[in-house]
């Protein structure tokens, strides 16, 4: 994202500081306007009647602008911006005539005019900054897509751990362990929804979940004998869907903990539940170290801050992170809202 978007993002999101800084500039103009004629003590209550009048309008344009952004139906935009047009104008009307003391039939042309105006530029800015914010969201997606997509590899399925799974694939077929060609498929289902499936913006929690279960697997033989795992997914909505490989790096960091990890066992506790509407993750690992200065990032490294920059794109307010981490255990917390 080059500066000129950075900024246009920033003060899209300053919503307050925008509404402020147009109310302001409005008053500064008709003030001024004002305050340039000898007759400024008569025009004040007419300026400030204009100035509210066009708050007024503007602001109800806007209202216009959200219900069509959220309603999408143009039934109800007509039916609204009918009501407000009759409402807005009928007030003009009488308040113009009310504060100047004065009447004229042009009034009953020139004010709906303005109204009609003044409601137009209010919809058409709400619609323009909704317009403009979801094509800064979807490049930034795109981008960030793009940039993934290696880094989902090499992290995910980087060669040292494909290069441990092999031999540790390998150490079983020596000891003649049945579970073998059971590890080699899972193995493959691994590459496969890496390469091809992680390519898809969406896809049914069921497939993360296999990948999630296959992934585990792999990291619990390269550990041992010394991990105690604890692993619960049920119930899960097998068709709710989701963005593919985001909930990997939270449990990957997981395993990435154990590796420093000093202590006679390594404590991993992973739940995963969904409703109708939302996914819930639990994570926690235990993180004994031999050196307080030689502890990994606890922030998660790269892992993590990509999957934030994923959720804060993919489900904007839609979604709930918290990481705690005490003397012992290294806890992450995740509720997806999907719709």
């Amino acid at each position: 994202m080059n500066l000129s978007e950075t900024w246009i993002v920033q003060q899209l999101e300053k919503r307050t500081n925008v509404h402020v800084f147009f109310a302001l500039t409005l008053l500064v103009i008709l003030l001024l306007i004002v305050l340039s004629s000898r007759y400024a003590i008569d025009l004040l209550p007419r300026a400030l009647f204009i100035y509210c009048f066009i708050l007024a309008s503007v602001y109800a344009g806007r209202w216009l602008g959200w219900i069509w952004l959220v309603k999408r139906t143009l039934f109800a935009v007509v039916i609204a911006s009918a009501t407000l047009f009759s409402i807005f104008s009928a007030a003009g009307i009488y308040g113009w005539i009310f504060v100047s003391h004065y009447h004229s039939e042009n009034f009953f042309v020139t004010i709906p005019l303005f109204t009609a105006l003044f409601m137009t530029l209010g919809a058409g800015a709400k619609i323009a900054r909704a317009v403009i914010k979801q094509q800064i969201t979807e490049a930034n997606l795109l981008r960030l897509h793009k940039e993934s997509e290696l880094n989902l590899l090499t992290s995910q399925l980087s060669p040292h751990f494909l290069f441990n799974t092999l031999n540790n694939i390998y150490g079983l077929a020596i000891q003649g362990d049945q579970q073998v060609p059971n590890y080699l498929v899972k193995l493959s289902t691994l590459l496969r929804y890496s390469v091809y499936v992680s390519n898809e913006r969406l896809v049914p929690l069921g497939q993360e979940v296999d990948y999630l279960l296959n992934y585990i697997d792999f990291e619990s033989i390269r550990i041992g004998k010394k991990l105690q795992l604890a692993v619960s997914v049920d119930p899960v909505n097998k068709a709710l869907p989701v963005a593919p490989m985001l909930l990997v790096p939270f449990i990957e960091n997981a395993f990435k903990h154990s590796k420093n990890a000093t202590g006679q066992s390594v404590r991993i506790d992973i739940q995963l539940t969904s409703s109708d509407s939302s996914i819930d993750l639990f994570v926690r690992n235990s993180h004994k170290h031999a050196s307080r200065n030689d502890e990994p990032d606890r922030s998660g490294g790269m892992g993590l801050q990509n999957a934030r920059k994923r959720l804060a794109l993919l489900y904007p307010d839609k979604y709930n992170l918290t990481l705690e981490d005490d003397n012992d255990y290294f806890t992450a917390r995740l509720r997806i809202i999907t719709s």
